[in-house]
């Protein structure tokens, strides 16, 4: 997003992405994404067609190099939300940092909660999302962010889905290496 928008709040950096949800226009210097639509079914997983390519270089928002790589996020969430009340039931995520030059299909399984995190769940995929229904847009490390309040599929049923595709999985915090380009294609929830 360059040099001004990191002088002025850290912004640098921005990721390309899609994702189900709004955007809240607030004001130019606060407006941001709130992830998830309103949904009630129980797929199994998810499936889509990628190509990824990361960019060398890892760039905080005031455009400074960090250490590490960047990578790509595909991810769902399924919630329950009563009010500003969030229990997450289901994660499929798939976290990739490989190049995919061709076109390749990815089924990601969805885990589906029983009262706390699914046991097979990545620590990231248990931690509330910073543009989530229940999240904090101030917050700017990943780490910050409490764990999810879960539910239990059996007694409770989604209201809503959050679907995210993202080409640097630090983008929401403003870190990324320009460049770096996920092309998704064919989406499909499978039930």
């Amino acid at each position: 997003m360059g040099a001004l928008a990191a002088a002025f709040g850290g912004k640098g950096v921005a990721a390309g992405n899609l994702f189900a949800g709004v955007f809240d226009i607030g004001n130019v210097t606060n407006a941001h994404p709130v992830f998830g639509i309103p949904y009630t079914q129980l797929p199994v997983a998810f499936q889509v067609d990628y190509k990824y390519s990361p960019a060398q270089g890892l760039l905080d928002g005031k455009l400074n190099a960090i250490e590490g790589e960047d990578a790509m996020d595909m991810y769902l969430i399924l919630e329950k939300r009563d009010g500003d009340k969030v229990k997450r039931l289901g994660v499929g995520w798939f976290r990739s940092g490989e190049e995919q030059e061709e076109w390749k299909t990815q089924e990601v399984e969805i885990k589906y909660a029983q009262g706390q995190a699914p046991e097979e769940i990545e620590e990231y995929a248990k931690r509330v999302l910073k543009y989530g229904h229940d999240g904090d847009p101030s917050v700017n490390d990943p780490t910050k962010m409490p764990e999810a309040t879960w539910g239990n599929i059996a007694t409770d049923k989604p209201t809503h889905i959050l679907v995210v595709f993202t080409s640097s999985y630090k983008g929401d915090y403003f870190i990324g290496a320009p460049g770096s380009k996920l092309i998704v294609d064919n989406f499909k929830l499978i039930y």
